[in-house]
């Protein structure tokens, strides 16, 4: 009986996160990350206190190594950056005259696009290449190829009736 409570207990402060040491997180950033951000990853990845080592591999791709905590919290700041970028999206009515409003989940897998006058424009066409770099991006930094997962784009009318639904993986 001691040795079940005793195995009960060590698996309780391990589920808890007690006595439990967090792994580094480890990911590679291919070389298309730094070609989509237009930048190189040198200049990109400096000055930033988030990783703890940086590599970069002979195919360009880069292997960052994160403590855990840090490596959580760039992932909400990055989080935040893209949530912020879809505010001015919306707040920049000389650009995307068209756009009310962008929702979005929280694996930047699904993007909703409400359109004032209910037809999609060519500028709101054009806002879903950086729909989807912004989703593929989120994927990167989390450790998976970009385009494991499919971006789903769906234009909706001021009512929040679907007007056209737009997929990734349908991209050429």
């Amino acid at each position: 009986m001691k040795r079940f409570i005793s195995g009960m207990l060590a698996l309780t402060l391990m589920l808890s996160g007690c006595a439990v040491k967090k792994e580094d997180v480890t990911i590679t950033l291919p070389k298309e990350y730094f070609e989509m951000a237009g930048t190189d990853a040198a200049t990109a990845l400096s000055n930033n206190d988030a990783y703890k080592s940086m590599t970069t591999n002979e195919d360009g791709s880069v292997t960052l190594v994160f403590d855990a905590d840090k490596y959580a919290k760039y992932l909400e700041e990055y989080k935040t950056q893209i949530r912020t970028s879809l505010d001015e999206i919306e707040k920049d009515t000389e650009t995307f005259p068209n756009i009310t409003k962008i929702s979005v989940n929280d694996d930047f897998t699904q993007f909703d696009v409400t359109l004032e006058n209910g037809q999609v424009g060519l500028m709101d066409s054009l806002s879903i290449l950086m729909l989807y770099m912004y989703g593929f991006m989120y994927q990167v930094l989390l450790g998976e190829e970009a385009g494991s997962k499919e971006i789903i784009v769906n234009y909706l009318d001021p009512s929040g009736n679907i007007i056209d639904t737009l997929n990734s993986s349908n991209m050429e």
